[in-house]
């Protein structure tokens, strides 16, 4: 039984509006009074594991072939696996739900080009990213790691759960090699330079973005610094139950990066390649932004 108010939402499911006449004898004879978490919870989250058990029973080539339908599945299982997994009924420790996941690539792929597939927790590999920020890493980075659609905050998971050992973690660390030659001359020309435009930069967050430009934001600029480096590159790690899966770096021996690192005092590192008279700021862009907005 769903809202007559979908919001869009494509129906792939058996499912009439809640406010039908045969709400009473369809409810009555066993169908779902519709997917809100309070509804799925209900009964050690037998609802859910319902709801779970039908999406199972889904053709999906037929689902993923309409992109709406692709994205309502989705959002039913994920619904359905966050009441499960937030119970903490014996039958959600021992008999974990079946897990929905993108096919793993041997290259990046968009996670909404993947096939779909089901696999059991018991046999094979699959595991859960707690941030969605981690999509984007998965998806081009780790793309031959087995990843279910859904997203699961970690403290939703309860310690006990089977599912606690494939919560993902994904760590981001840039390194870098410092430079043997003197640069503080052009670390500060770029700091200057960045500087005389700071203002109309802030202005434009302001009024585009939203954002609020408070002191704290002129703070963290005056207190942080630039400094030129002979290589800087990001180092990605992940790792689930407390070991390591995979390691990769990204940017190593490459020209024209510059990153924020957090070491003794906020500081935005760039190689050589930029260390030159260019007027061409843009490879600065994502690191101020880590350096003025750290949230």
């Amino acid at each position: 039984m769903l809202p007559t108010r979908s919001y869009g939402r494509k129906r792939v499911l058996w499912s009439v509006d809640q406010e039908s006449e045969y709400k009473e004898i369809l409810t009555t004879l066993g169908a779902l009074d519709g997917i809100s978490e309070g509804n799925l919870e209900r009964h050690d989250a037998a609802p859910a594991r319902r709801l779970a058990d039908r999406l199972q029973n889904l053709d999906l080539t037929s689902v993923e072939v309409d992109s709406s339908a692709r994205d309502a599945l989705i959002r039913l299982y994920e619904r359905a696996l966050q009441a499960i997994v937030s119970n903490d009924s014996a039958e959600s420790r021992t008999d974990p739900p079946p897990l929905l996941t993108y096919h793993p690539t041997e290259a990046s792929t968009g996670l909404h080009e993947r096939p779909l597939e089901w696999r059991q927790l018991s046999d094979e590999p699959a595991y859960i990213i707690t941030n969605s920020d981690d999509r984007d890493p998965m998806r081009r980075i780790f793309h031959s790691i087995p990843l279910v659609t859904a997203v699961l905050p970690s403290q939703s998971v309860n310690d006990s759960s089977p599912l606690q050992s494939r919560l993902l973690t994904v760590n981001r660390q840039v390194r870098f090699d410092e430079t043997d030659g003197d640069t503080d001359d052009r670390a500060t020309e770029k700091q200057e330079a960045i500087e005389r435009l700071l203002p109309h930069l802030l202005a434009l967050s302001e009024a585009v973005r939203r954002l609020d430009i408070d002191d704290d934001i002129i703070d963290r600029w005056h207190n942080g610094r630039f400094q030129q480096v002979e290589d800087a590159w990001v180092e990605y790690t992940l790792s689930a139950d407390r070991r390591e899966l995979d390691s990769e770096e990204r940017y190593r021996d490459e020209d024209g990066y510059a990153f924020f690192v957090d070491i003794d005092a906020p500081t935005i590192v760039f190689d050589g390649a930029l260390g030159g008279p260019s007027h061409d700021l843009t490879p600065f862009g994502e690191a101020l932004a880590d350096l003025l907005l750290e949230d």
